[in-house]
Protein backbone atom coordinates (compact mmCIF):
# COMPACT_ATOMS: atom_id res chain seq x y z
CA UNK A 1 0.00 0.00 0.00
CA UNK A 2 2.84 2.40 0.83
CA UNK A 3 4.28 1.92 -2.67
CA UNK A 4 0.99 2.97 -4.25
CA UNK A 5 0.88 6.06 -2.05
CA UNK A 6 4.43 6.89 -3.13
CA UNK A 7 3.48 6.39 -6.78
CA UNK A 8 0.58 8.77 -6.16
CA UNK A 9 3.05 11.30 -4.76
CA UNK A 10 5.26 10.89 -7.84
CA UNK A 11 2.27 11.42 -10.12
CA UNK A 12 1.07 14.49 -8.19
CA UNK A 13 4.52 16.12 -8.21
CA UNK A 14 5.11 15.28 -11.88
CA UNK A 15 1.73 16.64 -12.95
CA UNK A 16 2.10 19.77 -10.82
CA UNK A 17 5.54 20.45 -12.29
CA UNK A 18 4.12 20.40 -15.81
CA UNK A 19 1.14 22.55 -14.88
CA UNK A 20 3.42 25.13 -13.26
CA UNK A 21 5.57 25.19 -16.39
CA UNK A 22 2.52 25.60 -18.63
CA UNK A 23 1.03 28.29 -16.42
CA UNK A 24 4.27 30.27 -16.49
CA UNK A 25 5.14 29.73 -20.14
CA UNK A 26 4.20 33.32 -21.00
CA UNK A 27 7.03 34.54 -18.74
CA UNK A 28 9.86 32.59 -20.41
CA UNK A 29 12.50 34.39 -22.41
CA UNK A 30 12.96 33.22 -25.99
CA UNK A 31 15.82 34.83 -27.92
CA UNK A 32 15.21 36.38 -31.30
CA UNK A 33 18.38 34.71 -32.54
CA UNK A 34 20.50 31.96 -31.09
CA UNK A 35 23.82 33.68 -30.64
CA UNK A 36 25.99 32.67 -27.70
CA UNK A 37 25.20 35.87 -25.81
CA UNK A 38 21.45 35.37 -26.32
CA UNK A 39 21.69 31.75 -25.16
CA UNK A 40 23.52 32.86 -22.01
CA UNK A 41 20.89 35.55 -21.41
CA UNK A 42 18.09 33.03 -22.00
CA UNK A 43 19.64 30.54 -19.58
CA UNK A 44 20.12 33.16 -16.86
CA UNK A 45 16.64 34.64 -17.17
CA UNK A 46 14.84 31.31 -17.40
CA UNK A 47 16.77 29.68 -14.54
CA UNK A 48 15.79 32.56 -12.26
CA UNK A 49 12.15 32.40 -13.35
CA UNK A 50 9.96 31.27 -10.43
CA UNK A 51 7.89 29.01 -12.65
CA UNK A 52 11.01 27.21 -13.87
CA UNK A 53 12.34 26.97 -10.32
CA UNK A 54 9.00 25.58 -9.15
CA UNK A 55 9.03 23.02 -11.95
CA UNK A 56 12.60 21.96 -11.07
CA UNK A 57 11.78 21.60 -7.36
CA UNK A 58 8.61 19.59 -8.06
CA UNK A 59 10.43 17.39 -10.56
CA UNK A 60 13.22 16.79 -8.04
CA UNK A 61 10.66 15.83 -5.38
CA UNK A 62 9.01 13.45 -7.86
CA UNK A 63 12.40 11.92 -8.65
CA UNK A 64 13.19 11.36 -4.98
CA UNK A 65 9.81 9.72 -4.39
CA UNK A 66 10.37 7.60 -7.50
CA UNK A 67 13.67 6.36 -6.05
CA UNK A 68 11.76 5.10 -3.02
CA UNK A 69 9.20 3.41 -5.24
CA UNK A 70 11.70 1.49 -7.37
CA UNK A 71 13.66 0.40 -4.31
CA UNK A 72 10.60 -1.41 -2.99
CA UNK A 73 8.62 -2.42 -6.06
CA UNK A 74 9.46 -4.16 -9.34
CA UNK A 75 9.96 -1.60 -12.09
CA UNK A 76 7.76 -3.63 -14.43
CA UNK A 77 4.89 -3.15 -11.99
CA UNK A 78 5.55 0.46 -10.96
CA UNK A 79 6.32 2.07 -14.31
CA UNK A 80 2.99 1.37 -16.04
CA UNK A 81 1.26 3.32 -13.27
CA UNK A 82 3.14 6.41 -14.39
CA UNK A 83 0.95 6.46 -17.50
CA UNK A 84 -1.75 7.89 -15.24
CA UNK A 85 0.20 11.15 -15.62
CA UNK A 86 -1.24 11.41 -19.14
CA UNK A 87 -4.77 11.09 -17.89
CA UNK A 88 -4.28 13.64 -15.09
CA UNK A 89 -2.59 16.15 -17.41
CA UNK A 90 -5.29 15.77 -20.05
CA UNK A 91 -8.12 16.36 -17.60
CA UNK A 92 -6.40 19.21 -15.74
CA UNK A 93 -5.40 20.90 -19.02
CA UNK A 94 -9.05 20.88 -20.00
CA UNK A 95 -10.14 22.29 -16.61
CA UNK A 96 -7.35 24.83 -16.03
CA UNK A 97 -6.41 25.93 -19.55
CA UNK A 98 -9.63 25.23 -21.47
CA UNK A 99 -7.77 22.93 -23.83
CA UNK A 100 -10.06 20.92 -26.10
CA UNK A 101 -11.25 17.44 -25.19
CA UNK A 102 -12.52 14.90 -27.72
CA UNK A 103 -14.28 11.55 -27.78
CA UNK A 104 -11.28 9.74 -29.34
CA UNK A 105 -9.06 11.18 -26.60
CA UNK A 106 -11.49 10.06 -23.91
CA UNK A 107 -11.50 6.57 -25.41
CA UNK A 108 -7.69 6.66 -25.45
CA UNK A 109 -7.60 7.67 -21.78
CA UNK A 110 -9.95 4.81 -20.97
CA UNK A 111 -7.59 2.43 -22.75
CA UNK A 112 -4.63 3.86 -20.84
CA UNK A 113 -6.40 3.30 -17.53
CA UNK A 114 -7.46 -0.20 -18.59
CA UNK A 115 -3.95 -1.05 -19.79
CA UNK A 116 -2.43 0.36 -16.63
CA UNK A 117 -4.69 -1.90 -14.63
CA UNK A 118 -3.59 -4.91 -16.64
CA UNK A 119 0.12 -4.11 -16.37
CA UNK A 120 0.40 -2.55 -12.93
CA UNK A 121 -1.85 -4.69 -10.84
CA UNK A 122 -0.60 -8.22 -11.59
Amino acid sequence: MTNFILIGVVIVFTVLSQLVLKYGQHTFYYPANFSSSELIKMTGLNLTNWYVIGCIVLTLAAGLAWLLVIQNMPLSRAYPLMSLNYVAIYILSWILFSEPISIPSLIGMGLVVFGTGLLGFK
